[in-house]
């Protein structure tokens, strides 16, 4: 490939830097000389010197003394539910506003925030108090409104729910729990995709997720997931849409609930129970259905 030429003698590294100091593009530097853009980045590459510098945007926490006093009265709405515990992303949903928006002003009056986006202030007033059940069902509504994002499992599921027809409502707030997916005002369906479901926290709040759900109407139908899949098995679809059906025709089955691995394998199932724990959790985690099944279309 032959090196580009120019004329070294107009356009010389002197004009170059003079124009590069108005900021032009690589076309309005080209246009002036009249040649083409790659001629003027091989004449930059020989002089060492960048003609197409970055216009600079203004930065974000670039305002004036009066954005800041004119947003004073807000920013002090958000400081005091701030300090009652509740997040940036609460804090937006209960005022209509951006989380960036409100991370904004609080940058813009002095505070600064670790990963989880409490001042030091707000941790101190909320430690050790426990959270109200209103504060709870608020979070919880927050979260359906802003859901996380869906696990390789609960991405699967969803398109499987779609491809059937079947409408759903995802991390459904019920009270101050949010389940997984909310299949009409009935079925609550969720994904366990791993060993920690059945230890720590997720494993001392089962009785009573599981009590709530089950007393207000909800037929809950739990499909722990085998960890080396991406997909649930068809053998636990079909148990599924069986489980499906009889719900919604038989109104006395309200309050039950139906547990099975991915792979189509029963668990339990049941209604009222003592210890929800004994039932939901498997007595052996597994890992793998492919020494089951060939593939997951089988």
């Amino acid at each position: 490939m032959n090196k580009l030429t120019y004329d070294k003698s107009t356009i010389t590294k002197e004009a170059l830097e003079s124009l590069r100091c108005q900021r032009l593009t690589y076309a309005q530097i080209s246009e002036h000389f009249g040649v083409t853009q790659s001629t003027i980045k091989r004449a930059c590459i020989d002089y060492g010197i960048i003609p197409n510098p970055k216009r600079h945007a203004k930065k974000f926490l670039d305002v004036s003394p009066e954005y800041i006093a004119s947003r004073a009265d807000e920013f002090q709405k958000f400081l005091v539910l701030h300090k009652q515990g509740m997040t940036f992303a609460e804090i937006a949903n209960t005022c209509n506003r951006s989380s960036s928006y409100i991370g904004k002003l609080f940058r813009l009056n002095g505070y600064s925030f670790d990963s989880t986006y409490k001042t030091k202030a707000a941790h101190e007033a909320v430690k050790g108090k426990k959270r109200t059940l209103e504060d709870l069902e608020r979070r919880a509504k927050g979260k359906e409104a802003h859901p996380p994002k869906m696990s390789r499992w609960e991405s699967w599921f969803a398109n499987w729910l779609t491809s059937q027809s079947i409408s759903y409502i995802y991390s459904k707030a019920v009270g101050k729990y949010n389940i997984d997916f909310a299949i009409g005002d009935s079925i609550a369906v969720e994904l366990y995709g791993g060993a920690f479901h059945s230890d720590g926290r997720a494993a001392a709040r089962l009785n009573d997720r599981m009590k709530y759900l089950l007393n207000s109407g909800w037929n809950v139908y739990i499909i722990w997931c085998l960890s080396q899949e991406s997909c649930i098995f068809p053998g636990c679809l079909n148990d599924f849409v069986s489980f499906m059906e009889t719900s919604s025709r038989n109104e006395s089955s309200k309050g039950q609930y139906r547990v099975i691995w991915s792979d189509g394998d029963f668990v339990s199932a049941g209604s009222d129970e003592v210890d929800y724990r004994a039932v939901v959790f498997p007595a052996t985690m597994r890992h793998n259905a492919l020494s089951k099944y060939k593939s997951s279309t089988d």
